[in-house]
């Protein structure tokens, strides 16, 4: 049983060639995707650096470490931030967690919400009275 992409995946986004697609989900602004490749994670850093930017998406961000790296690119409000790590030998995980963007940034941050409205996955109210800005 194989995993498709969902239908609202944004098209310009670059998927590695020799990828096998692991998780794909979509909510509202969100959307995030999982692969794995046996290629080395310095292989798939490089083509998300050049692809991401082919696609029009500028980079604002990109780093490496001991087997990980990170790239965050944007394009017209929206964001991709992909991660790259070695997972199991011979094994390289991608993540993506892309934000559509919708509205400035402005209007993304000052989003009103019900805290009220919160429930734990066993449907109690957590208890938020250690925030410090919980009124």
């Amino acid at each position: 049983m194989g995993i498709d992409l969902p239908a609202d995946v944004p098209s310009d986004l670059p998927l590695y060639p020799d990828g096998d697609l692991t998780l794909s989900t979509t909510g509202g602004r969100l959307c995030v995707i999982s692969l794995n490749t046996p290629d080395f994670p310095e292989k798939a850093w490089a083509f998300y650096r050049s692809g991401l930017a082919e696609q029009g998406l500028t980079e604002m961000d990109a780093s490496q470490s001991d087997g990980g790296h990170f790239v965050t690119a944007g394009k017209d409000g929206a964001m991709c931030m992909v991660t790259i790590t070695v997972d199991a030998p011979s094994r390289t995980t991608i993540n993506f967690t892309i934000d559509r963007g919708e509205g400035t940034v402005t209007e993304r941050l000052n989003v009103p919400y019900d805290r009220s409205s919160f429930r734990t996955t066993s449907g109690q109210r957590p208890d938020i009275s250690v925030c410090s800005d919980a009124r």
